[in-house]
């Protein structure tokens, strides 16, 4: 019986799969924003690739991908910083009368995003004691709630909550599950295999590992989710240069080394 790849392995794979040539280990960087075809019928067919560079290159096709297969996700959808993972499903599946409810001990930044920017648009937001077990939080949960936004560790104080619990008590109510795990890295923790509709990271932090990228990734398995992401993502115009992106894809390759020794 064969064992399935671990992790290590997983993350070199897209480079080391044999049967395509001589190549460099990440794709070739391509810096572009207009996108040349030999027809105009050309533009409308999907399989040929983007059609303008906004859409992403090389590069970031190969991080998201990358992302994707670690986070055991169906779409991962990139963004230009880790709090810019944050707020994108908080944008792309609120709406004005909804309710987020999330840790008091939330990334103070997000917390900042939900308390002026969404409550500016009609959404409202709770926050809980970080102490609280699963079902404690989900008995919080009202008519208007939405969905919960979980830190396990917490961002500075470090409560854990248990996540499969939580997100199949949120399910069963209707409530999405986003979690940021950031901390995990998708390495440590794959909060979609227990359950979670959304899982955010700051690729900022250890997917990068070198202090010089500011992204996030946003990973979701629903397509529904995934085509909500990606109508965000393009009306609000968001992009990830390739040079960032092929950093980023360098520091993920090597990611489960570094997460062990930082442990």
């Amino acid at each position: 019986m064969t064992r399935p790849p671990g992790s290590r392995t997983r993350l070199i794979a897209s480079a080391t799969a044999r049967g395509r040539g001589r190549r460099t280990v990440n794709p070739p960087l391509e810096r572009g924003s207009t996108l040349l075809s030999d027809r105009a019928e050309d533009m409308r067919d999907d399989n040929l690739g983007p059609v303008y560079g906004l859409e992403g290159l090389a590069p970031q096709r190969a991080l998201a991908a990358a992302l994707a297969d670690l986070e055991g996700a169906h779409r991962t959808v990139l963004a230009p910083s880790g709090l810019a993972a944050v707020t994108l499903p908080l944008l792309a599946l609120l709406r004005p009368g909804d309710e987020v409810l999330a840790t008091d001990a939330l990334y103070g930044p997000s917390r900042r995003f939900l308390t002026r920017f969404m409550a500016a648009r009609g959404v409202t937001s709770r926050f809980h004691d970080p102490g609280l077990k699963a079902a404690r939080v989900a008995g919080l949960f009202g008519p208007e709630t939405r969905l919960v936004l979980v830190e396990s560790p917490a961002s500075l104080t470090f409560e854990m909550v248990d996540v499969p619990e939580l997100a199949a008590l949120a399910r069963a109510r209707g409530v999405l599950s986003a979690i940021d795990n950031t901390w995990a890295a998708g390495l440590a923790f794959r909060p979609l295999d227990h359950g979670a509709d959304v899982s955010v990271q700051a690729v900022t932090k250890y997917v990068a590992g070198h202090s010089d990228v500011l992204m996030g990734a946003v990973s979701v398995r629903d397509p529904a989710l995934a085509r909500a992401l990606d109508h965000a993502v393009e009306d609000l115009g968001w992009h990830v240069s390739p040079d960032d992106a092929w950093l980023a894809l360098r520091g993920l390759r090597t990611l489960p080394i570094r997460m062990a020794a930082h442990a």
